[in-house]
């Protein structure tokens, strides 16, 4: 009888213990199951920023291309850069029409803009190069600057000849604003030496201190030319001096040759 009393009185501490409703029957309280944790729910990480240039013409493709490019790196110009290290996706726009977005990083932060360093694909880095070939493929060109409309005209028609793509300037205030805008694209300056305002050699130093290019065969020509002379347009950084009684088809020889000189030198030094 004892411990048949006992169990009752368990029993009640029971149904004591669980009372939210009435009940008729003896209730036991059991623990509820531990909770399962809820899934992770995973986050993508954002995408990165994007930035975008633009190549206008195939000058601009060819300068960008000598300059950053075909360093594996992009200038971007832009008001509100993103800090170094920001994965940038960049868009770049060439002027056949085609576009690369290869991914990249922010490596340099300017006033002006954003360097990015990236890595092409390998296909990203065929169209760049079928880009870059194509403008590589032009005619030679030339920029011949002389006061004299005859001259200006025989000179260009004997490297015509020789299968150049020629402009002219009559003085050497126009002949530096055509150089500063095609410079580029041209592989050989012919140039007077005595001209009323911008002369020859002043026309030679500036186009040298300005881009430097050294890859740009210059040639000063004049028909009066005085001891020291050479000397002079060597040191501003002529390639060549010569004499016009040569005549426009001996100088527009002498001229391919020191174009074939630049880049056999050129080809050595690499």
């Amino acid at each position: 009888e004892l411990l048949a009393a006992r169990a009752r009185d368990e029993q009640a501490q029971e149904v004591r213990a669980a009372p939210r409703f009435p009940v008729k029957a003896p209730v036991a309280v059991r623990p509820a199951p531990p909770r399962t944790a809820a899934p992770a729910v995973l986050v993508p990480p954002p995408p990165p920023a994007h930035a975008r240039i633009e190549y206008a013409t195939e000058q601009e493709l060819a300068k960008d291309w000598i300059e950053n490019l075909s360093q594996g790196g992009a200038f971007v110009r832009t008001s509100a850069p993103h800090p170094i290290g920001t994965e940038v996706l960049l868009d770049l726009a060439l002027p056949d029409g085609a576009r690369l977005e290869p991914r990249g990083v922010v490596a340099y932060v300017g006033a002006q803009g954003m360097g990015v360093r990236f890595e092409l694909t390998e296909a990203q880095e065929e169209v760049l190069a079928a880009a870059i070939a194509r403008i590589s493929a032009r005619p030679r060109r030339a920029i011949v600057v002389d006061d004299d409309a005859l001259v200006r005209r025989m000179y260009a028609e004997a490297l015509v000849a020789r299968g150049f793509e020629v402009i002219s300037a009559s003085s050497g205030e126009e002949g530096l604003h055509l150089l500063m805008e095609e410079l580029l694209t041209l592989d050989l300056l012919l140039t007077d030496i005595r001209m009323p305002g911008i002369s020859g050699e002043e026309l030679v130093r500036l186009v040298r201190k300005t881009g430097g290019e050294a890859d740009l065969a210059i040639v000063a020509v004049s028909g009066r030319l005085e001891p020291g002379d050479e000397a002079k347009l060597e040191e501003a950084g002529a390639s060549a001096v010569l004499d016009k009684s040569l005549g426009p088809e001996m100088i527009a020889q002498a001229a391919d040759a020191v174009i074939e000189r630049l880049r056999l030198a050129h080809a050595d030094a690499a």
